[in-house]
């Protein structure tokens, strides 16, 4: 499989901000969004970067691809008890789902919990390791915020497809964002998973987006509130914090 980095911190997005997690980037995303803040992670690389030790910050690199078997290693290799769980994250992790579901395999065998963030738009790879996450962040993608057209009906599939597992959805909000396109997409998605809680981001100022103001962002809060029974405001913790 291919991995952009394997390293620890602290989850930077959404409700679990703030818990220490073992980071596993893998590589390649076919959406492009315009705010993507991991654009080196867009394309699978030759080189892999490792982290030496938790929390340490220096890495050693390794070709790619490598084995699910050996990416579950590196992980043990840097966790401690302290570890809430392991990010698979992106690029879009799902755009390996073979490989995916063996190393999320390995993590459980190995009794560590697994925190999958997705683009929430490969419904077919999703249902080959939906069993397999302990939690499911969803991204709702607006084409209004990221350029990435109208992906409604996949994002609707995907989220069938969490029915009885821990998931919470999160959609970037810009100074762009169409207030009817995500009045659309929260209705149609509420329906599916209401009691999911929601995570509005205001796009962070690195992402290529001009971020909203204020105003903008408690009209969201209010129009998302009257489709979703918990719906928080996070920006993206880990750019405030500077770690990443």
């Amino acid at each position: 499989m291919y991995v952009s980095e394997i390293f620890s911190s602290f989850q930077g997005e959404g409700p679990w901000a703030g818990v220490k997690q073992v980071f596993v980037r893998l590589g390649g995303c076919s959406l492009g969004c315009s705010y993507c803040d991991t654009p080196d992670a867009q394309r699978p690389s030759r080189w892999c970067r490792i982290e030496r030790e938790p929390l340490g910050r220096s890495f050693y690199l390794r070709p790619n691809p490598l084995e699910p078997q050996e990416v579950c290693g590196e992980v043990q290799r840097i966790w401690d008890p302290s570890f809430h769980s392991v990010s698979l994250t992106g690029g879009e992790p799902l755009e390996q789902p073979e490989e995916l579901a063996v190393l999320m395999s390995h993590l459980r065998s190995a009794g560590l919990a697994t925190y999958l963030e997705s683009n929430g738009t490969l419904p077919g790879a999703l249902a080959r390791v939906v069993k397999l996450a302990g939690v499911i962040s969803m991204d709702v993608k607006l084409h209004s915020s990221g350029g990435t057209g109208d992906l409604l009906g996949r994002h609707a599939d995907f989220l069938r497809l969490t029915e009885g597992r821990p998931v919470f959805l999160k959609v970037v909000i810009t100074a762009a964002t169409d207030a009817r396109e995500a009045a659309r997409a929260f209705s149609v998605l509420s329906r599916i998973r209401k009691g999911a809680p929601l995570v509005l981001q205001p796009v962070s100022a690195s992402g290529g987006q001009e971020p909203p103001d204020f105003e903008r962002l408690a009209y969201f809060q209010h129009v998302a509130g009257d489709y979703f029974d918990e719906v928080r405001m996070i920006p993206q913790m880990h750019k405030h914090w500077k770690i990443a």
